[in-house]
């Protein structure tokens, strides 16, 4: 059973594209979608990069006690279960370009839907005895009734998708968002004071998906100067700005829940100052994100 948790905010600081491999679509390298057809970043993709940072840090002994054992090493310990246990990051807001009477606004959506999957995690969080009232508060704004119509329309332009029926909620009736919003980076802060439009769930997938980045690469010939045969390939993105819902579960292992939880808070703090690279050998993606601790 878990004896501990930290629920926490991420965001995107780059760019971010967290892969499932080719796929016979139209994007040969999509992004990562969870079964909602929402983009989401799989526990994995956090875990991994936090294990090689501290495998280079901190030394092999140090990291296994903590994210367990690696098989890189030859070894397999089948009885030793890591402490640290990390969730899926869910999508809670993503950046929207907003257009409503001749004026452009940048803000942040999401969905009851999201809103609901968020509050679950926070659940699971809090019966791990982790203290979750900062970003529970947050939710509950988010999923109260009421909401302005900054309009007063019956719909505007997200992203180019045309949305006729949301709530809307100013950064003034969101102090519980705020601090942990603001502690992500100056673009989130900046999305926040636009407001946050809750949508239904199909229209969000609909603006989340006019709002990834879509790019095409190419490898060239180092002597023709030509694209190669067979390298030329599209990748998606998350678009910058993007801020994901998660949390890390600490139970009872080898060195102890408590121990565990200092050790991998210490290490996120002191040497990556709560920035991880997403990709290289651990996961199939590329990009940075940054997080913000609850305690």
């Amino acid at each position: 059973m878990f004896v501990g948790c930290d629920a926490f905010l991420f965001s995107a600081v780059t760019p971010v594209h967290v892969g499932v491999g080719r796929s016979p679509g139209t994007v040969d390298l999509p992004v990562a979608r969870d079964s909602f057809g929402v983009p989401y970043v799989p526990a994995s993709s956090l875990k991994g990069p936090v294990k090689s940072l501290c495998l280079r840090a901190r030394g092999r002994v140090f990291c296994e006690e903590v994210y367990g054992w690696d098989t890189r090493f030859g070894e397999v310990v089948d009885t030793y279960v890591s402490p640290v246990v990390f969730t899926d990051g869910l999508l809670l807001l993503y950046p929207v370009r907003v257009e409503a009477n001749d004026e452009l606004v940048f803000a942040y959506a999401t969905s009851g839907t999201q809103l609901v999957r968020a509050a679950e995690v926070l659940d699971l969080c809090e019966v791990a005895h982790g203290d979750v009232r900062s970003l529970r508060q947050g939710i509950e704004e988010l999923s109260g009734a009421g909401g302005d119509d900054p309009t007063g329309e019956g719909g505007v332009y997200m992203n180019n998708v045309f949305v006729s029926e949301y709530r809307y909620l100013g950064e003034d009736r969101l102090s519980g968002l705020r601090e942990a919003v603001k502690s992500l980076g100056a673009l989130p802060s900046k999305l926040l004071s636009g407001g946050v439009y809750v949508l239904s769930d199909e229209d969000f997938r609909e603006v989340v998906e006019a709002g990834l980045v879509r790019v095409t690469r190419v490898a060239l010939d180092p002597v023709k100067k030509t694209v190669r045969e067979g390298h030329l390939w599209s990748e998606e993105y998350v678009s910058q700005g993007a801020v994901f819902l998660a949390a890390t579960l600490y139970r009872d292992s080898l060195i102890g829940a408590e121990e565990a939880r200092r050790r991998h808070t210490d290490l996120l703090a002191t040497d990556a100052k709560w920035y991880l690279v997403i990709g290289g050998k651990e996961t199939v993606g590329k990009g940075v994100v940054r997080l913000v601790p609850t305690r």
